[in-house]
Formats: C-alpha cells, sequence, structure tokens
C-alpha cells in the first residue's frame, strides 16, 4: 500500500529515548507523530521501546492498523463529521475546533462506553485551524464540559504549517495565560 522507506531505527530510538527523558524531567508528555513513517509498525514498535506513550497519526485507518499496541492513539486532524464513529473507535484523542463535531464525537463515545479525549484547536495567526474569538472559546470550553463522554485534555495551535507562522514566546504565552483563564 506505501512505499518502502528505510529508516535508521536505532538513531530514531536513542534520539527518542533522549527526548522522552527530556520531557519527562519537565513533566510533559512527548507524542511520536508518524505520518511521516507511512504505517510502518516497525517505526511505531520502535517510538514504543524508546518509552513514547502516545502514538498520533494523520490517517485513521494507520490508527487501526496500530490498535494492537499498547499506547494512547491520537488522529492529528480535525475529523469529518461522517467519521466520528471511526475516530472514537480507533484513537483516544482528536484535535477539533467545531462544537458541533464535539456533540458528535460525543454521541459516538457514549454508545460504546468511551471516555473520549479532545484537544481545543486554538487559532494564533497561522490560519489553518481553530477558534480565535475568545468569547466563543469560553462558550464552547462551557459546552464541551457539559458532556458525558468527552474530556477536555488541552488546547493545541499551529505553526509554520500554512500561514507559514513562527511560534514565539508571546503567542506561546498567550496559549498558556488562555489556558489558566479556562
Amino acid at each position: 500500500m506505501y512505499p518502502k522507506l528505510i529508516w535508521n531505527l536505532p538513531r530514531i530510538k536513542t534520539n527518542c529515548q533522549i527526548m522522552v527523558q527530556e520531557c519527562t524531567t519537565r513533566n510533559l508528555d512527548l507524542v511520536g507523530v508518524v505520518k511521516l513513517g507511512v504505517g510502518q509498525e516497525k517505526i511505531v514498535s520502535t517510538l514504543i521501546e524508546s518509552g513514547i506513550k502516545t502514538i498520533a497519526d494523520s490517517r485513521i485507518l494507520n490508527l487501526q492498523q496500530f490498535a494492537h499496541f499498547p499506547v494512547r492513539k491520537m488522529l492529528l486532524r480535525l475529523p469529518m463529521l461522517s467519521e466520528v464513529t471511526m475516530v472514537v473507535n480507533n484513537a483516544d484523542c482528536v484535535l477539533v475546533s467545531e462544537l458541533a463535531t464535539i456533540k458528535a464525537l460525543n454521541q459516538a463515545a457514549q454508545i460504546i462506553n468511551k471516555k473520549f479525549e479532545i484537544i481545543l484547536m486554538i487559532e494564533t495567526g497561522d490560519i489553518r485551524e481553530g477558534l480565535w474569538d475568545e468569547a466563543l472559546i469560553f462558550q464552547t470550553v462551557k459546552a464541551v464540559l457539559s458532556l458525558s463522554h468527552i474530556k477536555l485534555t488541552g488546547l493545541g495551535t499551529n505553526f509554520a504549517c500554512f500561514g507559514a507562522t513562527v511560534p514565539t514566546v508571546k503567542k506561546l504565552n498567550q496559549l498558556a495565560n488562555l489556558k489558566q483563564q479556562l
């Protein structure tokens, strides 16, 4: 299905172990993004051996293929409404920015009695995805907190993705301040 790529897995493992250790000392969880690995299980198993506890991909089918791995799975993109059942069945967490999608995820999670995690995307200038109006952000969070099977795990944003916005201390502080306000 995908072309076979050659990876230096020992080097990936060593570098990943260093990053996991550094993140652990700062009380951070490192997420292994494997979308460049085009579904290759050797890459996922190497990351898990390195200490990664969450694997993220932009393809639901890859997450489905990784179901047997004992780690959290995260969908790294906004799901379409038609995909929410697949997302809830194959992931533990997803990036979202629309309340209609969050409510649909809640309904799908309710059916299988699963507490499903979301990361609410906030727009910080990259013009890719996320809520930008502070009043709407607070309304959305209030609505999310009333849902029975959704857990708001965090806030997310994009940098250098679509609009080539560079991450700055000021923009990261804005996100951190928003978290504190919420």
